[in-house]
C-alpha cells in the first residue's frame, strides 16, 4: 500500500501527524527503517566528541503501532503494560489481541477518536479543483494562464479537447542531457530539471486560442492579441532593469554609511575596561538596516550607545580568527571592541541619516 501522511483526531486535544503510515492488517502502523545485524559506532568526530549513531549490515522495514487509550482500558490493559509488551516485542501488537484491538483504524474509532489519510484529502481535493478548472476553461470563463519557459511558453495542464488545439504548436522536452546543453548555449546557468521539462509552445498556439475567443493571460496579465505578449515582456524587463538599478542605488546609500562609519571607528579613541563597562548601561542603539545590525550568534556585528557628550561604537571581535586581545568589552562571548567618538554635529547628522534609512527600502530608489 502507498505510504501516506495520518491526521490523529484526539478529543479535546490537538491532532497528530504521523508520516510513512500504511495501513496493515487492517490496522494503522508507521514504517520505519530497522537495523538487523551486527552493527558498529559511527561518528563522534572532533577528538572523539560529537554525535555517535550505530550502523547496522542491513536495515528492513518495521512498524511503530500507535494506541487509542480509552480503548486499552476496556481491553484490561494499562498504558504501562501496553508500553512493556511492545518494548519485549513490537510484533506483540500483532500477536496480542487486547493490543491489536486498541489499534487505530482508518476512519472514525470508538471514543471520538478519528484517523485521517491527509494526502488522500489533498488529492481528493486537487481533483476536485482541477474538474472545476477544466469546466472553467471550457466553458470560457476562466482564462488559459501562459508564462515564459525556457524553450517556449507554458501552461497548466488542460482539457483534451483545448490541447488538442494547440498541440500541433506545441514540442515536448525530456530535460535530459541535450535539454541542458541547449539551455547552457542559450545563456541559463545551471536550470532545474522541472524547468527544461514538459510541453513549450509557440505564440501560435495563443494565437490560435484567441482566434477561438478563448481568453488568455500571460503573467497573469490578461492578452487580447499575441502583440499584448511582446509589450508585456518589455514591460517586465524595463521593470526589471528599473529594479536593479534602484538596488545599486540602495546598496550604494548603504556602503556610505557604513564606510562613515567604518572611519569613525578607526578614528575613535580606545576605551580602558572600566569605561567599557560603564557604557554597557547605556541602551543598545541598532540601526539593522545599514550600520549596526547587533550582535550575531558568530561573533559578528556592530551597535552603538550613546550619551551628552559622545556616541559609542562597539564591534564584536568573537569570530575564531578574530584578535581576542583587542577586546575591552565584554558580551558573554569572547568579547568586543569599543571606542568612542564626541557627539559633534556631524556624527548628529549621521545619526539621523542612519535613521532615515532604516526605513528605506529598494523600492524608495525605483525612479
Amino acid at each position: 500500500m502507498k505510504k501516506f501522511t495520518a491526521k490523529i483526531e484526539v478529543p479535546g486535544k490537538p491532532a497528530k501527524y504521523l508520516t510513512n503510515c500504511i495501513i496493515y492488517k487492517g490496522k494503522l502502523v508507521q514504517v520505519y527503517k530497522k537495523g538487523v545485524g551486527e552493527s558498529h559506532t559511527e561518528g563522534g568526530m572532533f577528538n572523539g566528541e560529537g554525535d555517535t549513531w550505530e550502523v547496522y549490515e542491513s536495515y528492513e522495514d518495521a512498524y511503530r503501532t500507535y494506541f487509542n487509550q480509552t480503548l486499552l482500558k476496556e481491553n484490561g490493559l494499562t498504558r504501562e503494560e501496553a508500553v512493556k509488551l511492545i518494548e519485549e516485542d513490537e510484533k506483540n501488537a500483532f500477536k496480542d489481541e487486547r493490543l491489536f484491538n486498541s489499534m487505530f483504524v482508518l476512519g472514525k474509532n470508538p471514543n471520538g477518536y478519528e484517523v485521517i489519510n491527509i494526502d488522500e484529502e489533498k488529492e481528493e481535493k486537487e481533483k476536485k479543483e482541477e474538474k472545476e478548472r477544466f469546466e472553467n476553461f471550457i466553458n470560457k470563463t476562466e482564462p488559459i494562464p501562459f508564462y515564459s519557459g525556457i524553450f517556449g511558453y507554458k501552461t497548466v495542464k488542460l482539457p483534451r479537447e483545448i490541447w488538442e488545439i494547440i498541440k500541433p504548436f506545441a514540442e515536448y522536452h525530456k530535460g535530459g542531457e541535450e535539454d541542458y546543453e541547449w539551455a547552457d548555449d542559450m545563456g541559463y546557468i545551471e536550470p532545474e530539471k522541472h524547468e527544461l521539462k514538459g510541453w513549450f509552445y509557440s505564440l501560435d498556439a495563443i494565437s490560435e486560442l484567441l482566434d477561438k475567443n478563448y481568453p488568455v493571460t500571460y503573467e497573469d496579465k490578461p492578452v487580447k492579441k499575441t502583440n499584448d505578449i511582446i509589450e508585456i515582456i518589455k514591460k517586465r524587463k524595463k521593470e526589471i532593469e528599473n529594479f536593479y538599478k534602484a538596488q545599486k542605488e540602495f546598496n550604494k546609500a548603504k556602503d556610505l554609511l557604513l564606510q562613515k562609519r567604518n572611519k569613525l571607528f578607526s578614528e575613535g579613541k580606545y576605551l580602558t575596561e572600566n569605561e567599557a563597562e560603564k557604557i554597557k548601561k547605556l541602551p543598545k542603539i541598532h540601526y539593522q538596516n545599514s550600520v549596526a545590525e547587533g550582535q550575531d550568534i558568530y561573533g559578528g556585528g556592530w551597535w552603538f550607545h550613546k550619551d551628552s557628550s559622545n556616541l559609542y561604537i562597539v564591534k564584536n571581535n568573537g569570530h575564531d580568527g578574530d584578535n581576542w586581545s583587542y577586546n575591552n568589552y565584554g558580551t558573554g562571548g569572547a568579547g568586543a571592541i569599543a571606542v568612542s567618538v564626541p557627539l559633534s554635529g556631524e556624527i548628529k547628522e549621521f545619526l539621523n541619516e542612519c535613521k532615515e534609512f532604516e526605513s528605506k527600502t529598494i523600492k524608495d530608489f525605483l525612479n
